[in-house]
């Protein structure tokens, strides 16, 4: 009988112990409501964008052997966009951009198109001269581009994004960082797989 209460004991010794290191974990995890949206660019708090230039071309060549390239039946009807964005932020200020937050809102004629981009590079501190394009073909994908301990430090920086199938007579452009609705979270029940 002695055997069977020290059993007992022993068995909700463990359990409690368990019990205590789960709840203790869980005080050090930062509640659900507590976190911020992740990959927030907030342009009211002194980051603003500015498309500098538009290039058209027929290819472009990424990072890993990756590239966007027209056929001979799409060169005489499409071009490729490449797009240099000016960021200008805060020093000290860290940003990261994911390339399905960007698409180009733009007019060709008269009509009103978007087209999301398909690759994006590092950011760099000068304007001109070729920054590394990551593109994931035949997509999906996610990728995304951070800033460099040296641009951390600037006030300006520069990337660039690719969007496919630009029609000839493409004008007016506008360049779209999605952002969030709101800072606070819809928080949902999440599964269990």
């Amino acid at each position: 009988m002695s055997e069977k209460i020290g059993l007992w004991v022993g068995g909700v010794g463990c359990a409690a112990a368990v019990l205590l290191a789960g709840i203790t974990m869980f005080a050090q995890m930062p509640s659900p409501s507590a976190l911020e949206c992740p990959l927030l660019l907030d342009f009211q708090g002194g980051i603003s964008g500015e498309i500098v230039s538009v290039r058209f071309t027929d290819r472009i060549d990424g990072i890993r052997g990756n590239k966007i390239e027209l056929n001979a039946e799409q060169k005489g009807k499409f071009r490729l966009a490449l797009v240099t964005v000016k960021i200008t932020k805060p020093p000290g200020r860290s940003l990261t951009l994911a390339q399905c937050d960007v698409t180009l809102h733009y007019w060709h004629g008269n009509e009103a198109e978007v087209a999301p981009s398909e690759g994006i590079s590092y950011f760099s501190t000068t304007r001109d001269g070729e920054r590394p394009m990551s593109i994931v073909p035949d997509g999906p994908g996610f990728p995304k581009s951070s800033t460099s301990a040296r641009c951390v430090a600037a006030t300006e920086v520069f990337i660039d994004f690719a969007f496919c199938f630009m029609e000839p007579d493409t004008r007016e452009c506008w360049i779209c960082i999605g952002q969030p609705i709101s800072r606070k979270p819809f928080i949902t029940p999440g599964y269990k797989l």
